[in-house]
């Protein structure tokens, strides 16, 4: 099993509970390095499971402008992990387990062109001040330390959160 952290390997080590002030980025090559690191982040006793955008009509994906058409709803959990497929020879999944302050909604969106709907993941960062001033969100998006983030996530990509029984989802 493998689980890359920073510059370091590691068997079954992870430890995310003494560093509670930073983000802990790995990625994992398997679903044992996957659970160890879940485990690691909610703890070995907590049930977790995770949410995802979903395209429950999409029939054809084509480049289209979407519509909010409800209200998004907050998925409240205290604890996330983030889980993103990585391109590479085999499955490579770049993994964080998120400390600084998000927020994680569900979104409806219309396609402009099909009217196909889309479920959408969305987090928010809601303080950036943190952030290299080198990051590339800083450049593209116009934005200055302290304001929030927010980005959708592609279908495939995973926030992992405490068991739904546990979690609250309200609408704003």
């Amino acid at each position: 099993m493998l689980i890359h952290d920073n510059d370091r390997d590691h068997d079954n080590d992870i430890d995310v509970e003494n560093d509670r002030d930073h983000d802990k980025d790995v990625c994992v090559d398997n679903e044992e390095s996957l659970h160890v690191f879940l485990s690691s982040a909610f703890g070995p006793e907590v049930d977790f499971t995770y949410i995802s955008t979903r395209h429950p009509t999409i029939t054809t994906p084509i480049f289209q402008n979407y519509t909010v058409s409800e209200s998004p709803r907050e998925i409240e959990s205290p604890k996330k992990v983030v889980f993103h497929p990585k391109l590479y020879l085999y499955a490579v999944y770049f993994c964080h387990f998120v400390v600084t302050e998000t927020k994680t909604f569900k979104l409806q969106l219309d396609g402009d062109i099909t009217g196909d709907k889309v479920d959408a993941l969305v987090v928010c960062h809601m303080d950036i001040s943190g952030w290299s001033s080198d990051h590339s969100a800083f450049r593209e998006f116009g934005i200055k330390h302290g304001d929030a983030l927010c980005h959708v996530f592609p279908q495939g990509n995973h926030v992992w959160i405490n068991q739904p029984s546990a979690v609250d989802v309200s609408a704003e």
